[in-house]
């Protein structure tokens, strides 16, 4: 057989070992990217969530102050309304009583639909709140698994490159073997 076959094996456990170690490292590297990818898509996302809890306050304390003032406007009309009717001197007639009444009801059931309403706005930004926070452990989960895959990856390239040195000097010493017994 001769010297040549073992060169070969040689050359040939060479390349099969710094072929398996820069296909572990590339694959280590693009499971990197994918890790600082999921982890900066967190970040956004939980930023998302603060903005969102942040429009629920302000939408909570907009709401607030538009109510006041609606109470407020509510509250000069039915003045004039009952000022008026008692210069008319039907303030504590039937009639005067069921208007009055009317224009309370009224009164009432717009601040409760405005009340409605706000509150619906507030949990419309709360929900999207907690979509991003969500979004964001989901996120994070991901950038720990391409951590884990990197490290799989690196592991398995180094056993791999090890089991080809094996294979290697187990096949370069069968060749020698067989040249020393010719």
């Amino acid at each position: 057989m001769g010297f040549i076959p073992m060169v070969f094996t040689a050359v040939s456990t060479i390349a099969s070992v710094v072929g398996g170690i820069s296909q572990a490292n590339a694959q280590a590297a693009s499971y990197r990217n994918q890790e600082a990818a999921a982890r900066a898509n967190a970040q956004i996302a939980a930023m998302n969530a603060n903005i969102e809890n942040m429009n629920a306050e302000t939408a909570d304390a907009e709401s607030r102050i538009e109510a006041a003032q609606r109470q407020a406007d509510w509250n000069k009309q039915l003045g004039r309304q009952r000022a008026a009717m008692a210069q008319g001197g039907v303030l504590e007639s039937a009639t005067g009583m069921l208007v009055r009444a009317a224009a309370e009801q009224e009164a009432d059931d717009d601040l409760a639909y405005m009340e409605l309403s706000a509150s619906n706005k507030r949990l419309g930004f709360l929900s999207r709140a907690a979509d991003y926070q969500f979004q964001s452990g989901d996120y994070s989960r991901q950038a720990n698994q391409a951590r884990y895959n990197a490290g799989q990856a690196r592991s398995g390239g180094l056993f791999g490159a090890i089991g080809s040195v094996a294979a290697g000097i187990g096949t370069g010493y069968g060749q020698y073997r067989t040249w020393m017994d010719e």
